[in-house]
């Protein structure tokens, strides 16, 4: 560390604007122009004006540092003017053996961060209480941060979403019309945030960051990329960046143009010159490296086919898994990895992590999402609640005369108390519903194994209640790839749900929910072993001569 003239440069008042200071820098090897840019009298940093501000017992410590040449001192004075440690050493220095370091705009406060790091970097560990501990949530988040790369998660799940950076000139995008979908769908931007994002910056352009990830090309299963007619684009046409237009599934709400755009609508185009910055998503290398693959095979079972079913193929992403499954049910499928959908291409192999190593990664997607873990209450499966609403549709189907509850001609009656899963099961077993493509505990749907889709008869313990509403309600709003349909729409529903149940579509909706998050007590109840038992016959009930009566 060059301590030779640094106090007597800064005692002499060296640093003092004016005077001789760039006389005397331009004597030391320094051009005058650079010193007005570096010195301290003329910079940003070192002007008159943040002199003035700075705190005399800052000066004083440090200054007191440089005189006893500690390494606190020699750090300041070099972020402060890295140029001063050539103050009479540039006589027997060459032009290219000056000190070059530029004068960065730093203040005090970022001085001491750079100072701070800096002392950091030594071999012995920082003492204890120096030591970063984290609690709660964000201790879950990191060490479940730790078994995803000690088990590459992310070589295959996607993590993360794209992220782009947009900026456009107001109009560009034009406002959206408001989807028909549920209030509880819906997210709800304030007032003063859709007026702030309409409003011009200086150079009267709109700013917007959009998440999501592009979708696929149903001809190839790469990301569409098209004209500004939205037409296909000519490989051997040279195209300038305001001609060439990405497409963006939404998987979070955005608001372009002061309008809010939602999940589950069209995808957003983005032109190149409108594209600020782009960031990739998070993980899922072996998922995109695919999808072009299992395109192909894709229209080869179903020409007609769009290319957003490819994705459900392939190893789910990973982002709002929190929200989406029980923790528990995670823990334990992560130890027994087993065929949740018959569609996919991959299964998930054993990794043979401890059990340890599984609540960590649980808990990391629960605490990402902000969700309750490991337990959460477990309202849709309360009996007092669902014998509530039970009395109450009952009620109300009486009042208009059995409406839904009705039972068909020559059935066995729904079981006692259930008749309102009942008539929600109704809905599933209907050809035009869940059956359509659901396996049902033991029923299979006809067609192709790739158009199957998970088992309903295992939702009560993999699905957390609210997104199992949720997915029910607009699964594309969720999962914007997704090929289920919105079975119960908000808007003018199918009248053939009123024959099957009595109630609005939001009350089928919360049955639905409920059935499927109490199906195995619903099936116990539907299929009851009393029936089932034959009477013993005598000949089964004589015991064998010379029988030791079971003592053995």
């Amino acid at each position: 560390l060059a301590f030779e003239h640094i106090v007597h440069y800064v005692a002499g008042g060296h640093r003092a604007a004016g005077g001789g200071h760039a006389a005397e820098a331009s004597s030391h090897g320094v051009a005058p122009d650079a010193a007005a840019s570096n010195g301290a009298g003329a910079s940003a940093a070192g002007s008159p004006a943040a002199a003035a501000t700075e705190a005399e017992e800052t000066r004083e410590f440090y200054l007191h540092a440089l005189e006893m040449n500690h390494r606190i001192g020699f750090i300041y004075q070099k972020l402060k003017e890295p140029r001063s440690y050539d103050y009479e050493k540039t006589e027997n220095k060459s032009y290219n053996d000056r000190l070059r370091m530029p004068q960065f705009p730093l203040d005090d406060r970022q001085r001491e961060a750079v100072i701070t790091f800096v002392l950091g970097l030594v071999a012995d560990p920082p003492q204890p209480k120096y030591v970063y501990r984290p609690q709660g949530p964000q201790a879950d988040i990191l060490a479940g941060k730790k078994v995803l790369e000690t088990y590459n998660c992310g070589g295959c799940h996607i993590l993360g979403l794209e992220r782009w950076d947009v900026r456009y000139n107001p109009g560009d995008f034009g406002p959206r019309p408001e989807p028909a979908v549920y209030s509880f769908l819906k997210t709800h931007f304030s007032p003063q945030e859709l007026a702030a994002a309409a409003r011009p910056d200086r150079r009267n352009e709109l700013k917007a960051t959009l998440r999501g990830l592009p979708p696929a090309a149903k001809d190839d299963g790469l990301p569409r990329v098209f004209d500004l007619e939205g037409g296909p684009v000519d490989n051997s046409a040279d195209y300038a960046p305001r001609e060439l237009k990405l497409a963006l599934d939404l998987f979070e709400p955005a608001i372009l143009d002061g309008s809010p755009y939602y999940t589950g609508q069209s995808p957003v185009a983005v032109s190149l010159n409108q594209l600020d910055r782009r960031y990739p998503s998070f993980g899922g290398a072996l998922t995109k490296y695919l999808l072009p693959e299992v395109t192909k095979l894709e229209r080869q079972a179903n020409p007609n086919a769009s290319g957003a079913e490819a994705y459900g193929w392939l190893p789910p992403p990973l982002i709002g898994e929190g929200k989406k499954v029980q923790t528990g049910w995670l823990h334990d499928f992560l130890l027994q990895p087993y065929p949740i959908r018959p569609a996919v291409f991959l299964r998930m192999p054993r990794f043979n992590m401890s059990s340890e190593e599984a609540t960590k990664l649980a808990n990391y997607f629960a605490a990402v999402d902000g969700v309750s873990y490991p337990y959460a209450y477990a309202a849709s499966r309360d009996r007092s609640r669902l014998a509530a609403l039970e009395a109450r549709y009952v009620q109300a189907a009486g009042a208009v005369g059995g409406g839904g509850a009705a039972t068909d001609s020559g059935k066995a009656a729904p079981p006692p108390g259930m008749r309102r899963l009942d008539d929600a099961m109704k809905i599933v077993v209907n050809g035009n519903f869940c059956v359509k493509c659901h396996l049902v505990g033991d029923y299979s749907p006809p067609g192709s194994k790739r158009a199957l889709a998970p088992n309903l008869a295992d939702v009560y313990r993999r699905l957390r209640p609210e997104y199992l509403r949720d997915w029910i309600a607009n699964p594309k709003m969720i999962l914007p790839y997704t090929a289920m349909p919105v079975n119960i729409p908000p808007e003018d529903p199918p009248p053939v749900l009123a024959q099957l149940y009595h109630g609005t579509n939001v009350e089928q909706i919360e049955a639905l929910t409920d059935l499927l998050m109490n199906f195995d007590e619903y099936a116990r109840a539907s299929t009851r072993v009393a029936d089932r038992v034959q009477p013993a016959t005598p000949e089964a009930t004589a015991p064998a001569s010379g029988g030791s009566g079971g003592s053995n």
